[in-house]
């Protein structure tokens, strides 16, 4: 069976001779159909039957959560294929994708209260987002295999060392599953600041709360209060806030 991700968890775990019909059909019916003009309807029509005839079947929130994430459906459409999925069936990782994108009033947009998370760093200890307050941090999202995360660490070294004696921080959130692979790479890469740990990786209901399941580097901005300021801010943008508000 073809490898594929579920937010990221392979579907090479999902056997059955039934997911691979399933899925050959679906794969067949988009690319001959994916250009029409009517491609909208074609395509929620394909989705009710696939998900009507098979609502706890994993692929079939797979390859919904696929087309949701190219926006093609409308609000409407959406809803109504959400309640006929077995959610009892769905991972928390799945939920909160769903909901995320469902409910985007819910979102970690600028302008909002981030969502406080504690973590585990080298030494154990706990990180909590709530001893950042009083300081404006960023909280960068990352993975040691991360080319272009690595890439913009020594930039952001620059700036964290000119900056972090003017109520600036960083909260590096790592993404890796092997503990010393990411470790080896805050050594490399000389990420003085604080870092700390998810190894439920690309699994993590973190990284799904904050909308960033997609790719790695993923970035916020935070204020004094706890608010959102800014989401994957470039790092010459970073650097003018810093200069303009210290």
């Amino acid at each position: 069976m073809k490898g594929y991700d579920i937010n990221f968890i392979s579907i090479d775990s999902i056997s059955g001779s039934k997911t691979e019909l399933i899925r050959n059909d679906f794969e067949v019916y988009e690319s001959t159909h994916n250009m029409d003009a009517d491609w909208n309807s074609k395509l929620f029509k394909k989705l009710d039957t696939i998900i009507t005839n098979n609502p706890s079947n994993n692929y079939s929130s797979y390859v919904f959560l696929i087309q949701l994430r190219k926006e093609i459906l409308n609000k409407n459409q959406v809803e109504k294929l959400y309640h006929k999925i077995d959610t009892s069936a769905l991972s928390i990782v799945q939920l909160e994708e769903f909901n995320r994108i469902i409910n985007p009033s819910q979102n970690l947009e600028v302008g909002r209260q981030l969502m406080d998370f504690t973590l585990s760093n080298a030494k154990k200890e706990l990180i909590s987002t709530k001893d950042f307050r009083g300081k404006v941090f960023l909280i960068d999202f990352w993975a040691s295999w991360c080319a272009p995360c690595r890439k913009q660490n020594p930039d952001l070294l620059k700036i964290y060392e000119e900056f972090k004696n003017n109520n600036f921080e960083i909260l590096g959130v790592s993404i890796d599953k092997d503990l010393d692979k990411w470790m080896s790479a805050v050594i490399k890469d000389e990420l003085v600041w604080e870092n700390v740990i998810d190894t439920r990786g690309q699994e993590s209901e973190i990284l799904v709360k904050y909308g960033a399941t997609n790719s790695v580097p993923q970035n916020f901005l935070i204020d004094k209060n706890g608010v959102i300021i800014a989401k994957n801010i470039a790092i010459i943008d970073l650097k003018k806030y810093l200069q303009n508000n210290n």
